[in-house]
This record gives structure tokens, sequence and C-alpha cells, in this order.
């Protein structure tokens, strides 16, 4: 057996709170982290199914991402809001598509009558998350290789350590490449306006959502990775949302990025 497959079936058969405990242990400690990537490191390239969650039985090669993706428990506040949130024949924005894990859930819950936009600016995670859409013959997604902004165009984006950590407005420590642009609105325009929309587009979003019209006026449910690039930018962020009538509910707040959930009153 492939050692890839071989760390697969053992992580699956492990224990949710003992994946989860290792999971906050990465998190918190430098050298668990690095021990953890060179075990999974198998794991990390060619498409395994994902073990758990409304994606359950997709397969997903998470091209040198997280392997947790493959085991259905990444980032648990972002699925439930999914579940809760997207119907079948939903038309779901996914800002900040990365590799595709979310991607793959709201196609499996808006189902072959719905749509899932999926945006990545970054070419490598943007051919990863075509492979992962083709693989599944997934007929519903369409795969946008773009970075949200105000302005349909071009832009310069700073890359990070990993192509999971590039921005639009922050600098990181890789140097810039030239990536497309497109808005909100203009996309609502082109396929119609999304019932849901997850985003996580690195301290973009205080300039996309202040500038978006009629696809706020659409009044979909909205989950966003809130970052904060100076004190008081998640007030600020709330006030725009709030102005444009929604109810707002803060997911978690951290030190550097925090989740909010906003809905239609």
């Amino acid at each position: 057996m492939p050692l890839g497959d071989a760390m697969h079936r053992l992580a699956r058969s492990a224990p949710a709170p003992l994946i989860d405990w290792l999971q906050g242990l990465a998190n918190r400690n430098p050298r668990a982290r690095a021990i953890l990537a060179r075990l999974s490191s198998p794991m990390r390239h060619g498409a395994f199914p994902i073990a758990s969650g409304p994606a359950e039985g997709l397969l997903m090669d998470v091209a040198g991402s997280r392997p947790s993706y493959l085991l259905g428990t990444a980032e648990p506040e972002v699925v439930k809001f999914l579940v809760e949130q997207v119907k079948p024949g939903d038309t779901v924005f996914d800002l900040g598509a990365n590799v595709g894990y979310f991607t793959l859930i709201a196609a499996a819950l808006t189902g072959p009558a719905g749509r899932v936009m999926a945006y990545e600016p970054m070419p490598d995670n943007a051919e990863a998350l075509r492979r992962n859409v083709q693989i599944n013959g997934l007929a519903n997604v369409e795969v946008v290789e773009a970075a949200i902004s105000e302005h349909d165009g071009t832009a310069e984006i700073n890359v990070g350590p990993s192509d999971q950590a590039a921005s639009l407005v922050t600098v990181r420590d890789r140097g810039t490449i030239t990536v497309r642009t497109v808005s909100l609105d203009a996309e609502a325009v082109r396929v119609g306006a999304p019932a849901v929309i997850k985003c996580d587009i690195e301290g973009a979003e205080y300039g996309v959502f202040a500038g978006a019209g009629p696809v706020l006026a659409a009044r979909p449910s909205l989950l966003c990775e809130v970052h904060r690039l100076e004190e008081g930018d998640e007030d600020r962020f709330e006030a725009i949302l709030r102005g444009r009538g929604f109810t707002l509910q803060w997911l978690d707040r951290g030190d550097w990025t925090s989740h909010l959930l906003a809905t239609a009153r």
C-alpha cells in the first residue's frame, strides 16, 4: 500500500477528539507543528477521499496544504455556516477558495441545480482547485482565477511564506506577482447574485464590501474572516455591514483574525 494511502487510512481511524487535540497542539507549538507536518507529508499530494462531513467521499488533493481537509475536520465554524445556510439550488460565492475544500462542501450542499463560484488568484492554488473540481466531475462549479477587489482589472498581490497567505493589501515576504481582479458587483451581474458568501481574502474585505452595492442589496448570508490590519478594524467592518441592514454575530475573536457572520434581517 502506498505510504500516502496508509497514512490516510490511519488518520481516518483516529478518534476525532485526538485529531482535534493534535491540531490544537500544532497551532500552539512550533515543534509539534513541524513533527505533524513531517508525519502527514505523504497525504499532502495526491487525491484522497474526504473522510467526513458534507463533502464526505469527494476526492481532494490538498496540494501541499492542510491534511485536515481530508479528514473533514478543518475549520468547523465555516463548515457549520455552510451546512446551515446553503440550500439546494443556491448560488454560492467562495471568495479566496484556496485549493477548494469549502468549494467542494458548497458544491455538495447546493447540488447540481445550484452554482458555486470559486475565486482564487494564486496560480498554483487555482490549478489545484480546478483539478479538485475536475476529478469529482462537478459541473456546478466555476473556478475564476482572480482576486476579489473593488475593481475589475489587475493588481499586484503580495506573496507570503505559502500560497495560502497572499494578500492584496498587506506586505508579505516573498515579493509580488500580477493577478487579475474582479469586483463582487460585476460578478453578481455576470452570474447572478449569491445567496451565500464565504470570504477569506486576507485583509481586502474592508474595501471590497465597503464598495459593494447590488450584491449586498440581494441580502446574502455572509461568513467573513476579518483581518485586523489596524486597531478598530473589526468595528469598522461591522459598521459597513450593519449599515447595510445585516444582523451580525462574531463567532470568534482572535488576535489577528476573527469570523463574522452576517445575515439579513
